[in-house]
């Protein structure tokens, strides 16, 4: 982290003795630091202001004067950033001030947890190593399957096998701490059967984006590998890929202010039958099971290139909120054009499976795109 000795912990009678330069007292010149960042044009005038304002976050004596000068937005913000090493100062207070309840509630409900998911894929050690520890600082009731979902489960996994020692080992934390040895398991089979670079939440910048403004934008997801497309005459029918995504009340949220979808039966939910006691259950969009499925298509099979030109679907059973949906995409047909089938199945593993969402796409591969070619992208 970038604390020193001179950072520890404060008393307000220390406070009092200590003040910044020119005198100032602390809360004026945290002022000061806030605005220099935001008036300079110099990308080093501002690292080194970030770095000390990540320095004052290591101190609660500091807490409400970076509330006030929201301090915690300004590092937020800056997660978005192409400049690594502002990412890196940024990633670094938020670590550092997260564990306040009022800070962490504050991030958790402001974006923070996808923002930080985000740098689970810089090529900076210290960044990705402050990321790790900020999410399981993060963790609580209301965000743990925000922060074990399975694109960022996937990450740990990958990270848990990394040369680098000290990667491995705290995504190894991780992966012990606070996932089920059952999801690990079922990621580290899909990790180990896929052939494609580590998925570092590309809806996750969509969420980001959106909920943080026009600074998000120049977020550049920094990938470990390229993704290459793949040649149409390697795919086979009866080659499967698969996606399991627990669906959280955030994720039918977004989803529904992204596409304006203001039915109430996806926010406060239609009534159950009397076995349930008549309780009410939110059903989820069957446009958002469509984009799990349209994820696996042009990510893993057939993956890059694939694009849809005709799908059909059927939504046999409802799907609700908090129900972990296991996506499996089928080939059926390789020919000019490429026919995949899919599912969204609901508790895939039990006795009693529920379909919550069946259909086929026909697509065609990037090589044959040419500038007449219509159609969407899986």
């Amino acid at each position: 982290m970038l604390l020193s000795a001179r950072t520890m912990f404060s008393t307000a009678e220390r406070l009092k003795e200590r003040t910044g330069k020119k005198g100032l007292p602390r809360f004026e010149y945290l002022q000061e630091l806030v605005t220099e960042f935001q008036d300079t044009t110099s990308t080093e005038a501002k690292q080194q202001v970030l770095a000390n304002l990540a320095n004052f976050a290591y101190d609660p004596i500091n807490y409400d004067f970076l509330r006030n000068l929201k301090v915690i937005d300004l590092f937020l913000d800056q997660l978005a950033e192409s400049d690594s090493i502002l990412q890196q100062y940024a990633i670094c207070g938020l670590c550092n001030l997260c564990l306040d309840p009022q800070n962490k509630e504050y991030i958790i409900h402001n974006g923070g947890v996808q923002a930080i998911a985000i740098c689970l894929s810089s090529a900076n050690e210290q960044t990705v190593l402050s990321a790790i520890t900020t999410l399981m600082f993060l963790i609580a009731p209301e965000s743990k399957d925000l922060i074990t979902a399975v694109e960022i489960v996937e990450c740990m996994v990958r990270l848990s096998r990394s040369a680098n020692p000290r990667l491995r080992n705290l995504a190894t934390v991780f992966l012990e701490d606070h996932c089920t040895p059952a999801q690990v398991t079922a990621i580290r089979k899909q990790v180990e059967t896929a052939s494609i670079p580590v998925t570092v939440l590309e809806a996750a910048v969509m969420t980001w984006a959106r909920w943080r403004g026009p600074a998000a934008r120049l977020c550049r997801l920094q990938r470990l590998q390229h993704t290459q497309p793949r040649p149409r005459a390697s795919l086979k029918p009866g080659e499967k890929a698969t996606l399991v995504r627990r669906i959280t009340e955030a994720d039918v949220r977004v989803f529904g202010a992204l596409c304006g979808d203001a039915n109430p039966v996806h926010s406060t939910g239609v009534p159950s039958g009397p076995a349930d006691g008549g309780a009410s259950r939110v059903l989820v969009h069957g446009a958002l099971l469509n984009a799990l499925a349209s994820g696996v298509i042009g990510s893993q099979l057939p993956g890059p290139g694939s694009i849809v030109v005709g799908q059909n679907l059927r939504f046999p059973r409802p799907c609700l909120v908090g129900e972990e949906v296991t996506v499996v995409v089928e080939v059926k047909e390789v020919r000019k054009i490429v026919e995949v089938a899919f599912r969204c199945i609901v508790d895939a593993a039990s006795d009693q499976p529920k379909v919550v969402m069946e259909g086929n796409a026909k697509l065609i591969m990037a090589e044959l795109a040419g500038p007449s070619a219509s159609g969407e992208g899986g």
